[in-house]
């Protein structure tokens, strides 16, 4: 399905406007897995965390998880998949599900294709999203670039809440 530049930015627009409804972490977290789901029309999205984004031996841990199919509930900080999202700043594609460094990118066996899209503010590593789908080749460029859109925006609303919310802890003090 090819979708116009004029909706494809309206999907974003409207990704956007709920990403920056609240100022709420859990809020924030739910409508990224959510709208990454909405947007690719996809069978699984998940989330997963840094627990301490400043150290760079930390692992990921699921933190929401949208689709039917069972997945990891963590990746260690040394998995190879994660290494390489975390020194190249860059999503990953997997078109089919064949072996490759990157096989970790699909979370379920089920799984045909997916992508992986770090969350990164400035060099702080906050996570990567995953989307995965049943059906090989299943991600065209039109959904790679706006999903892409989408993860860079959720990145700096996501660092902005911790940041609000960070000031609203030492302002209570």
């Amino acid at each position: 399905m090819i979708i116009s530049n004029d909706a494809c930015l309206s999907k974003l627009s409207n990704a956007g406007l709920l990403l920056t409804k609240e100022f709420d972490i859990k809020h924030l977290i739910s409508i990224i897995v959510e709208e990454a789901m909405d947007l690719s029309y996809c069978d699984l999205s998940c989330l997963y965390l840094s627990n301490d984004p400043k150290k760079n031996n930390c692992s990921l841990r699921l933190v929401y998880k949208k689709g039917k199919f069972e997945v990891p509930k963590d990746f260690t900080y040394d998995n190879v998949l994660i290494e390489f999202i975390k020194e190249n700043k860059e999503s990953i594609v997997l078109s089919e599900r064949k072996k490759s460094l990157f096989f970790d990118l699909l979370l379920n066996k089920k799984m045909q294709s997916g992508m992986a899209f770090p969350l990164i503010k400035k060099d702080l590593f906050l996570g990567v999203l995953f989307i995965n789908s049943v059906f090989p080749y299943y991600f065209n460029r039109e959904k790679i670039n706006l999903l892409d859109s989408f993860i860079k925006l959720a990145s700096e609303i996501f660092n902005y809440t911790r940041l609000i919310n960070d000031l609203k802890k030492h302002s209570k003090k």
